[in-house]
This record gives structure tokens, C-alpha cells and sequence, in this order.
């Protein structure tokens, strides 16, 4: 039997259905298709064990789907999970979007080649050169790396082209303090993510570098804040890491400074040791910071030479970006706009902000909303004219905001393709 789906992460896997369950093992999956109504980046230690996954109709810009390519875990997303079979013999094909079961899997995987894929480069073995000993410093154009990590500097790359969230960073000189003595010797000690996770989170922060991080956002003034990750491996040569570390909407300035401890921490997470096979000791944590800005639709794009591939939802970006929804799927001609192909997808809900608490809620969608692509011409048009600024090769979430304006949250290189 063959279904047909849609291509998440390309090339060919074959081997035993085995379901997700959040007490699934790594050696239980190894070696096997991971079968997940939908992925979510707690899951990747199972899925670098695994042979490749279908997942229910995920948005293939998802962080999961990113990671897919990057680690050369074929993926497609199936609307009919319930014709999976644990134990079931299948062929992933990850480029053409196709699943084969049984006895038909055999012949296709005799025709079909695994592509190559790019190793990740080793982990830093010290810490980066010398950095920016100012523990907070504002977002804008010109910051580098080693100082604000990975995520805040694609930003900065971009602000002169781009409507960009104001905000700050809290640099990699601030998360060396925190660290610096006893944290850091129980950290070289530490045998696995939760003691390490521990011996941040159970350190107060520094006095000095509270101080600075509650000025900052004394200075931003805004009253809901959206708190990030910014490693400095992170969108670099190791990979996008697109979801490993913990990032947070909707924080308030009474929960900052702790938020940005959590956030810290979250560089020893579980499912980033696995992704990147080993301790990130010569690594740093920035983490920014910026005024929330709420968005509807949202989602992510790819450019890829002269075609952009617009991944969409109703509400947050968050919905698209951690695997929540499948999302419309729209390509573009960047030259001009022009829609080469769609595929809308009804929406039954959305992710909006917790308006009583920090962080997103999922809500019914509006009955007015229903049943209509996320996306107008006009906006496809000006998401085309984005990628013509920023160029191929880049990865970007964006959303509209109350206004109709194009905010950018994230701006990545892309994951290479097969052979890449």
C-alpha cells in the first residue's frame, strides 16, 4: 500500500513502525520509523535513534522537520496515522512525500538511494575568543556571535532591512559570571543534562548582572516580554538547533531575571546533548529579550535560490514552529511574487498569548476565520519581497502584526539539502 503525504525531511528510510510515547527510549527506537501524531523537540533523542518518522500533517518548517534534514532522519507527515500498524515493515520516502507498507516496500526500496547528508561539525572544544564583558547590551545592527550568540546576531544582521521586536541581550559575558566558581566546577562534574540543569537553576544570579538585566528592561518598558535563547552554537556550523533550548512569551519584568537563569539552563537540555552527541561545556547562553508583539497569521519561510516556501498559520508563529498545527503551504517566485502552488489546510484552532498568564494558549478559531487561507495575495507578495531583501538560503518566522506590518523574529541560514 502507498500513501501519499507530505515531504518534511528528504531521503530514504526503511524499518519497524514503533509509536512515540513519552516513555519510549532511544533503543527502543533505534533502527526503527518513529510513528508521532506530532514531533515536538522533547522527542529528538528518539529521532537520532531512529531510521526516519511520519508524523500527522506537520508544517515541514517546523523545528522538528529542520532537525530531520539536518540529521538525516527521512520524515513525512500522513493524514491517516490509524493505517500504521505497529511492528509494520515501511519505506519512508522523505523527498517525494510517500509512504510504502508491506510487501510493496520492498520494491521500493530497491529503487531508491538514500541521498548523503552534511556531517555536523564537532563541538567547540574552549570557549569562544574574547567577548564583550558588558553584561546587557541593546539589540541592534553590528553585534557579534561570541557576544550575543547565534539567534540575537542573525537579528542584528538585519535590522537596517527589517521591522524587528526592540529588545536587548543579555550577552555571553553575563551567563560566564553565573557560572563562573562552584557552578562551573559541578558542571565539569555533572553526568548527565538534569544535574547540570540543577547547578544553574539552584545559583542565584550575580547581583551585578541582575542589575543590569532589570535596567535594561526598566529602559524597554514594555509589560509583556518575550524571553529567548541565543546560544553561541546555535545557527552555526553544529546545526540550526532550532527548539533545543527553552524560550518563553509573555514573561513579566517581575519573573525576568529568573526566566533568563531558566532559559541558561536550557543549554544542557536533554534533547540538545543527544542532538549534538555530547556536553556543551565551551559553550555560552545569551538569551534575548524583546517586547511582545502579537502576530496573526505567522509562520516561517525558506528561500531556496529564486522559490520561497511559505509555511502559514492563523495566530502565533509558535503554532508553525513547534509542530502545533499543520499550517497552509504556499511557493512563491521571489523575483515575483508569482504563487507557484498551495495548500490550505482547515484550521480548527490557534495560538494566541494567555492573556491572564505568561505563555500561549490554543483557542477555537474564530468562526469568521474559518475555512479561509491564512495568508492574502497582498501578504504573500510582501513575504516575497522579504526574501528578495534578505536573499537565498535563509530561514526566516515572521508574522503580521495588529497593523498589517511584517514583523521578523528569527532569521537562520538554511539547513543544507541533501548533498549539500
Amino acid at each position: 500500500m502507498k500513501l501519499a503525504g507530505r515531504a518534511i525531511a528528504p531521503g530514504v528510510a526503511r524499518g519497524r513502525i514503533v509509536r512515540n510515547r513519552p516513555d519510549l527510549t532511544p533503543r527502543e527506537a533505534e533502527g526503527a520509523i518513529l510513528v508521532a501524531e506530532r514531533a515536538v523537540p522533547d522527542d529528538v533523542p528518539r529521532i537520532v535513534a531512529a531510521a526516519g518518522t511520519i508524523t500527522g500533517m506537520a508544517p515541514p518548517l517546523s523545528h522538528v522537520g529542520l532537525l530531520s534534514r539536518e540529521l538525516g532522519k527521512p520524515s513525512v507527515g500522513l493524514p491517516r496515522l490509524d493505517l500504521l500498524v505497529e511492528g509494520a515493515f515501511v519505506v519512508v520516502d522523505g523527498t517525494r512525500g510517500v509512504v510504502v507498507i508491506g510487501d510493496g516496500a520492498e520494491g521500493t526500496a530497491s529503487e531508491t538511494r538514500t541521498p548523503e547528508f552534511r556531517k555536523l561539525s564537532p563541538l567547540p572544544s574552549s570557549p569562544p575568543g574574547p567577548i564583550d564583558p558588558r553584561f546587557v547590551v541593546p539589540l541592534a545592527p553590528g553585534l557579534a556571535r561570541q557576544d550575543v550568540g547565534g539567534k540575537a546576531a542573525g537579528l542584528s544582521a538585519v535590522m537596517n532591512q527589517c521591522r524587528v521586536p526592540s529588545g536587548f541581550v543579555v550577552t555571553a559575558a553575563a551567563y560566564r559570571r553565573h557560572i563562573e566558581g562552584e557552578v562551573d566546577e559541578k558542571l565539569r562534574r555533572a553526568s548527565d543534562s538534569r544535574h547540570a540543569r540543577a547547578a544553574i537553576l539552584a545559583s542565584p544570579v550575580p547581583g551585578d548582572v541582575r542589575n543590569s538585566i532589570e535596567a535594561a528592561s526598566r529602559e524597554l518598558s514594555a509589560s509583556r516580554l518575550a524571553v529567548r535563547s541565543s546560544a553561541t552554537i546555535e545557527d552555526g556550523p553544529q546545526g540550526t538547533l532550532a527548539g533545543l533550548f527553552d524560550s518563553r512569551l509573555g514573561v513579566s519584568p517581575a519573573s525576568l531575571v529568573s526566566s533568563v537563569r531558566a532559559t541558561w539552563a536550557s543549554l544542557w537540555n536533554e534533547r540538545a546533548i543527544a542532538y549534538l552527541g555530547g556536553f556543551p561545556s565551551a559553550a555560552c547562553q545569551a538569551v534575548l529579550v524583546q517586547a511582545v508583539v502579537p502576530t496573526s497569521p505567522s509562520g516561517v519561510f525558506e528561500t531556496d535560490g529564486d522559490t520561497v516556501t511559505v509555511n502559514a498559520a492563523w495566530g502565533l508563529g509558535e503554532a508553525i514552529a513547534q509542530g502545533e498545527v499543520a499550517g497552509d503551504l504556499f511557493r512563491l517566485r521571489a523575483s515575483t511574487g508569482e504563487i507557484l502552488s498551495s495548500e490550505i489546510v482547515p484550521a480548527a484552532t490557534w495560538i494566541v498569548l494567555d492573556p491572564n498568564h505568561p505563555g500561549t494558549i490554543e483557542e477555537p478559531l474564530p468562526d469568521e476565520l474559518r475555512g479561509r487561507p491564512s495568508l492574502t495575495t497582498d501578504q504573500l507578495e510582501t513575504l516575497a519581497a522579504a526574501a528578495r531583501t534578505l536573499g537565498p538560503g535563509r530561514i526566516v518566522e515572521w508574522g503580521f502584526d495588529d497593523s498589517g506590518n511584517l514583523v521578523v523574529f528569527q532569521v537562520r541560514r538554511t539547513v543544507s539539502r541533501p548533498g549539500g
